[in-house]
């Protein structure tokens, strides 16, 4: 139970009930925009993640170049559950459609043994 001291000054008890964050309600922002984003880097501290979408814009081939979007950070623990509900999302996909091939993209490399 938790005392609340109200703007006229008598103490109010009471008790703050959370609901489970699966059963609060979805809503979109009054400025939710949409992004379309088919590049994405990452940037890391001890705290939090950050990604930033991007697309190439290739319309000159002599100016082609990588115009980013929005950036999106968040902490580890959110980053993990995004991981997992987009691998999980990805996996659903897969069984219907078929293995997602991902062309001209180098993965990035794995410290070897020797390291």
């Amino acid at each position: 139970m938790e005392e609340q001291q109200h703007e006229y000054g008598k103490l109010e008890t009471e008790e703050t009930i959370v609901p489970p964050i699966n059963a609060l309600q979805s809503k979109y922002a009054q400025d939710f925009i949409r992004v379309h984003g088919s590049i994405v880097t990452t940037s890391a501290n001890i705290f939090e993640v950050s990604f930033v979408f991007g697309q190439p814009i290739t319309e000159d081939p002599n100016n082609a170049y990588i115009e980013r979007k929005v950036s999106v950070t968040m902490p580890w623990q959110a980053a993990k559950a995004f991981a997992q509900l987009l691998n999980a999302t990805i996996a659903s996909y897969e069984r219907q459609a078929g293995e997602i091939k991902i062309f001209g993209v180098v993965p990035p490399s794995e410290p070897s043994a020797n390291e």
